[in-house]
């Protein structure tokens, strides 16, 4: 089995600049360096199924990009709400899609927030730095008990 890291957030995020500002962001404010980045829905799924097989609770938050190759986004969250192992973690889309059928999706398949990524760096940090307080300082989580 592998060993996974102890991990807070799962960011699935195929762009690697907004990965980078992500994470950076994240880490600047103090907000977690318990990240465990993947690039595509395939390597998140495998990567949530090696998480609950663990038997690991520190997973507060997937920051999930919808627009993926291999395995979107929309995908994954399906795959994740419909898993008993994993349904109860909260997962936000954060997207360029402003598409309202990609809205109305992850909503109907359960998502707990849904995130339109900002174009302006400035808005972009400003944006994941307040998602990231809410998720990892203010709300409760399962991995938070």
């Amino acid at each position: 089995m592998t060993t996974l890291p102890d991990t807070e957030i799962l960011l699935v995020e195929d762009d690697p600049q907004d990965a980078d500002l992500t994470m950076h962001t994240l880490r600047r404010h103090g907000l977690t360096d318990r990240l465990t980045h993947v690039t595509d829905g395939v390597e998140a799924w495998n990567w949530l199924e090696a998480y609950v097989a663990s038997g690991h609770h520190s997973l507060r938050l997937v920051l999930l990009d919808l627009k993926m190759p291999r395995l979107g986004g929309v995908q994954v969250l399906d795959r994740m709400k419909s898993h008993p192992g994993m349904r109860r973690i909260p997962v936000v889309v954060m997207t360029s899609s402003q598409q309202e059928a990609d809205l109305i999706s992850c909503y109907d398949l359960g998502v707990n927030s849904y995130i339109v990524k900002p174009l302006q760096f400035v808005d972009f940090s400003r944006v994941v730095a307040g998602l990231g307080q809410y998720w990892i300082e203010l709300n409760t989580t399962l991995a938070s008990r």
